[in-house]
């Protein structure tokens, strides 16, 4: 069993993710054509994305969606 996504869990996932990939949060704001309040908000633990976000950080970048959610597997779909 896994445990819950929280979005500080979540937080941490995505700056981990985002580090190994290279990727600054000013570039994936721009990859997803947010603002930076949004990525602010879910690097910071503020807020988890909506399902259609949470899809296109994965899309974008190429993280794996079962690291950011459950923390398991390669953080790339790469790998």
């Amino acid at each position: 069993m896994t445990d819950i996504c929280t979005k500080e869990v979540f937080s941490v996932r995505l700056k981990q993710a985002l580090k190994e990939k290279g990727i600054s949060q000013g570039e994936l704001q721009r990859r997803l054509d947010t603002t930076s309040k949004v990525v602010w908000s879910w690097t910071a633990g503020r807020w988890l994305p909506d399902l259609y976000s949470f899809s296109n950080i994965c899309k974008v970048t190429g993280i794996n969606p079962m690291f950011l959610m459950y923390g398991t597997g390669p953080v790339s779909l790469s790998e």
